[in-house]
């Protein structure tokens, strides 16, 4: 994660392997500048050595106060800096226009329920809340941390699916006096069902988003197809995929 734009970012079940330079860099790198929060939920740092940045790089400040990141069930798993240290602010050119402290909060750490927040040494001010200090094998030496209460993981972002699906008849096959149909639907989520000139289709195998189902209907009642789908969200295909029967 090199020089990101921080900002109502929100990463779930990220797994860095084998990242052997600033698995995650601070806001605009030498910038050390952060616009908005960000949450990590599940992040695991793998088979991580890096050298003399720390696995983890504390953005320094913002132009606002109150900008935060936020980790929850952070995995460090055979990964380090040259000398131990998971956060800190990291190296190379420091942003000199120090203007509001930037905080990173680390929930179940360094056990279940405890929040460790931590902050730049530049910004005295920002450490009045706690007892702050180092942690071995943990901080860097321009930083430091304290347990501090009532922080929630905040749900930066709450993504509203409204993207509708969309369906493919694949088959039609006539026998006597019935058709089989027979298609693929795919949505972003899950596909809630198929209908074919408004008759409910039989859904049989369904991962990932995509559905393959089918439907027999009367010859009769089949001369033109239109098959559609709807997805759990409640969304509507807009343009079903319409097509002629074979005739007979």
């Amino acid at each position: 994660m090199y020089a990101p734009d921080y900002d109502a970012h929100v990463y779930r079940d990220v797994l860095l392997d084998n990242v052997n330079s600033e698995p995650i860099n601070r806001g605009h790198d030498d910038e050390s500048i952060q616009y908005g929060d960000f949450t990590y939920d599940r992040l695991t740092l793998a088979n991580c050595r890096v050298g003399r940045d720390p696995l983890i790089q504390l953005t320094c400040t913002s132009p606002r106060p109150g900008v935060s990141g936020h980790f929850r069930a952070l995995t460090i798993r055979n990964s380090a800096s040259h000398d131990g240290k998971v956060v800190d602010l990291g190296g190379g050119p420091r942003n000199s226009k120090l203007e509001n402290a930037v905080s990173y909060y680390f929930h179940d750490t360094p056990a279940p329920g405890v929040v460790t927040r931590v902050v730049s040494v530049k910004f005295p001010d920002a450490m009045r809340d706690g007892n702050y200090h180092s942690i071995e094998n943990w901080t860097g030496s321009d930083v430091r941390a304290a347990e501090v209460n009532d922080v929630p993981f905040p749900e930066l972002l709450a993504p509203v699916d409204d993207l509708p699906p969309a369906t493919l008849v694949t088959s039609v096959r006539r026998v006597g006096g019935k058709l089989t149909i027979r298609g693929v639907a795919e949505d972003n989520g899950a596909i809630a069902s198929i209908t074919v000139n408004g008759q409910l289709a039989q859904i049989v195998a369904q991962q990932d988003g995509v559905a393959d189902w089918e439907i027999i209907l009367d010859a009769a009642a089949g001369a033109h197809l239109i098959a559609q789908s709807t997805d759990r969200a409640g969304n509507i295909e807009r343009m079903p995929h319409e097509l002629d029967a074979p005739a007979p």
